[in-house]
């Protein structure tokens, strides 16, 4: 593409902006919910498995997560009966 007609596009680009800006908005608002909401399921079901897991006679999994929902720091220990 030549140089003058990519920066005839990118004006044209940077003239829509302000229209899309609001749509790009709810866009995002709607994609970080729904993130959220999966996110919420994850951490739900990873939850319930650990609980779970506790109770057996295998080595335990403990996860914690952060404010932003992200698993940090695994530690494996001992389950509830010792290995």
């Amino acid at each position: 593409m030549p140089h003058s007609e990519r920066r005839n596009r990118e004006r044209e680009f940077s003239a829509l902006g302000p229209d899309f800006q609001p749509m790009l908005c709810a866009f995002e608002g709607d994609l970080n919910g729904r993130l959220d909401v999966e996110f919420s399921g994850v951490v739900g079901r990873a939850r319930r498995a650990l609980r779970q897991n506790a109770g057996a006679e295998s080595p335990g999994i403990a996860a914690q997560t952060t404010r932003k929902g992200r698993l940090v720091e695994p530690h494996i220990g001992e389950g509830a009966q010792g290995a």
